[in-house]
């Protein structure tokens, strides 16, 4: 056999191979910037998997630069194309340059090798965006938020659908991306066509969080299989999917395999220069331990009272009100009761999307829902609008016979908003954590707010705010919080049951007083 020849059968067994997984086609295209690591190959087997099965779903997270999105959002594409010439993929990400460069990388590989299988990009779909084969298949990218009008789409590839941490600590643009991915992103599928979203965490209650929350994962019997590989693996989360040790580093495709010193190395210098709350989402998969959270997600469902447990009977009832307004589109609407036992139930959260014609009904109604002699209101943003806005309403409503007869308007009590938000939440954290404050109905959106708002955050939940001025109101004296009572700790470091032994027991007093 000759050397050309040799070559020749070479060349071939290797592209014989290309189109075995993403990794390999990788390989074999840019073998100086595609290498092998155990955590690619473990990536391009599950998008293999994820590919074949119908509905397939895989969830992709590991810290940044690791080259998850090489293989598995530039070659997974292309490799699904060759394999399969005739489908269409939707690819998005968190902007259109973005998404329009990951089309464009795609059709570089399809155009400079695909003709070893017979594929070709067809001729005038030139764009990067939107572009064909000429099996009629193709591939189009875009933007979170943009549309896929007209493109049914036989694969979904979500790649980082959130921008940055602001953008992931905006609950406005975390619903943004959850509405693109239900309302867009995921209509335009085929029936069984597989989902891949590839992203790095950032916030408890981003697409993979909500997704996670929803639809569930492989192993307990849900619909997502999670590749969630930590930058150390520390058994937190239960085997690790490489099968390292705890303490053992993640690979790198810049570190040499078996450098475990480098890799040490590399991650504890990430480590350093990253803040806990950075480290603990982006590098080790897990954004729930938000540092400088007031509360956490743990404290409020012990807060939460339990299903089938008798509630006291109100003393005094309130509606409180964060207007919407200052920028913010959603207003907070909780209500609750000061018990006979002295402690604050909030019970009802009837917050939303709304304008000022909305919001003061709202409140109204649910002042007759609960019987409530007084409707808190916050007017940094309406001065003395927000009385008489609330009165407008009450008589609106009392005229179309919303309102029992002979029931008397409730008191307005404003509140204006002296103190930074950090100041004013911190007292009704503290009565959390000390159980004088209880959740007695199941109000999901309060409590992550309450386990996810930042202090330094420029964020302005309406929730959390409305459920201040409503404790406030009810119980005027809950006593500030003084770090010393704690030795300096954080609330969301205390737990209850070890430094609360005296919380009060809930009465058996009846029942629920709403019923």
């Amino acid at each position: 056999m000759t050397t050309t020849t040799a070559a020749t059968t070479s060349s071939r067994t290797l592209q014989a191979l290309a189109l075995s997984d993403p990794l390999t086609l990788g390989m074999w295209a840019q073998p100086r910037a595609v290498v092998s690591r155990p955590h690619l190959s473990l990536i391009a087997s599950a998008f293999k998997q994820a590919a074949i099965a119908p509905g397939g779903r895989l969830l992709i997270t590991t810290p940044p630069q690791v080259g998850k999105s090489l293989t598995a959002a530039t070659y997974g594409p292309a490799w699904y194309l060759l394999r399969h010439p005739g489908r269409r993929i939707a690819i998005g990400t968190y902007a259109d340059a973005l998404a329009h460069r990951r089309g464009r990388d795609v059709r570089d590989v399809i155009a400079e090798h695909g003709h070893r299988w017979g594929v070709g990009i067809r001729r005038g779909s030139a764009s990067v965006a939107d572009w064909e084969t000429t099996a009629g298949g193709g591939l189009r990218s875009v933007g979170v938020g943009s549309a896929l009008t007209g493109f049914p789409a036989d694969f979904l590839l979500v790649d980082d659908p959130h921008k940055d941490r602001a953008a992931a600590d905006s609950r406005r643009q975390r619903e943004a991306v959850w509405d693109w991915w239900s309302a867009v992103a995921t209509s335009r599928l085929s029936p069984g066509a597989p989902a891949v979203l590839i992203m790095t965490r950032w916030h408890d209650d981003d697409l993979a969080g909500r997704l996670l929350a929803r639809e569930g994962r492989a192993e307990d019997g849900g619909r997502w299989h999670v590749i969630h590989l930590e930058a150390i693996h520390t058994g937190k989360h239960g085997p690790d999917p490489l099968g390292r040790a705890v303490g053992d580093p993640l690979p790198h495709p810049k570190v040499a395999e078996g450098g475990t010193a480098a890799l040490l190395s590399h991650w504890e210098d990430k480590r350093r220069g990253s803040t806990a709350r950075d480290w603990a989402g982006l590098y080790q998969g897990d954004p729930q331990p938000a540092e400088g959270a007031l509360v956490t997600a743990a404290l409020l469902a012990e807060r939460r009272v339990p299903y089938g447990q008798a509630l006291p009977a109100p003393e005094r009832v309130a509606v409180a009100v964060d207007p919407s307004g200052g920028g913010r589109d959603e207003a907070g609407i909780i209500g609750g009761y000061l018990g006979a036992d002295r402690l604050v139930y909030l019970t009802h959260d009837w917050s939303g999307v709304m304008g000022s014609d909305r919001w003061a009904r709202t409140a109204c109604l649910l002042a007759v829902e609960t019987d409530a002699d007084r409707i808190v209101v916050e007017k940094n943003f309406g001065g003395d609008m927000c009385r008489q806005m609330i009165n407008t309403a009450w008589q609106a409503l009392h005229q179309e016979g919303r309102v029992p007869a002979g029931r008397s308007a409730p008191f307005v009590a404003e509140e204006t908003a002296k103190r930074g938000k950090a100041l004013r939440a911190e007292p009704v954290a503290q009565a959390l954590v000390e159980g004088r404050v209880w959740l007695a109905d199941d109000l999901p959106e309060l409590a992550r707010e309450w386990a996810t708002w930042q202090p330094t955050s420029s964020e302005s939940p309406g929730r959390l705010d409305a459920s201040v001025y409503l404790v406030k109101n009810l119980a005027p004296h809950v006593p500030p919080y003084v770090p010393s009572q704690h030795q300096g700790r954080k609330l969301a470091d205390i737990s209850l049951k070890r430094d609360v032994p005296n919380t009060p027991r809930l009465p058996d007093l009846g029942r629920r007083w709403w019923h």
